[in-house]
């Protein structure tokens, strides 16, 4: 992630592209081994509720990891595009900035001063949303060693009771 923080325009795609093999790779398994945890953790009754309660709020923090980061770049969009690009640009395109951000073709049509501070505010922005993404990738590390340690299910599930099956071969022996 302190990788993806330092990305620049002129990074490698080759590069880049590895970081986010690395952070998908990363992630992907994260999810498994968090899904397998939640559902060892529960009796094989709630099963179902657990699973699809681990779904529902990754879901949520997904939606609201987009939100949030999505208005921190933003945010820091629209303070760096003044900064980077001629006033009377910035009063041109402020209407059409989501829209020409949505394609980098529109990004190329701009004349080359324009296109280059729009390319170098855009960065900055990016830099800013993995930069505020580590402390919480961070936080979210060491919580992890605070989990319970539960052992992986040998079986598959309810075990019934020892008791239960003591009383029961008690019965059948006394019937027979």
């Amino acid at each position: 992630m302190y990788f993806l923080s330092g990305m620049t325009a002129e990074t490698a795609r080759l590069l880049s592209s590895c970081y986010m093999v690395v952070l998908g790779l990363g992630v992907g398994m994260v999810l498994q081994v968090t899904l397998l945890a939640v559902q060892n953790a529960v009796t094989h009754s709630d099963l179902g509720v657990a699973t699809s309660s681990a779904q529902f709020f990754r879901t949520l923090g997904g939606s609201f990891g987009v939100a949030i980061f999505g208005a921190i770049m933003n945010a820091r969009l629209l303070e760096e595009l003044p900064l980077r690009i001629p006033a009377d640009v910035v009063e041109s395109l402020s209407g059409r900035v989501t829209e020409l951000l949505s394609t980098p073709t529109a990004i190329r049509a701009l004349p080359r001063d324009v296109a280059s501070g729009v390319t170098s505010s855009v960065e900055v922005a990016l830099q800013d949303v993995f930069f505020w993404a580590v402390p919480i990738m961070v936080l979210s590390f060491v919580l992890s060693w605070r989990l319970k340690e539960i052992p992986l299910r040998e079986t598959v599930g309810d075990i019934p009771a020892i008791e239960g099956i003591e009383e029961a071969t008690v019965a059948n022996k006394t019937r027979i």
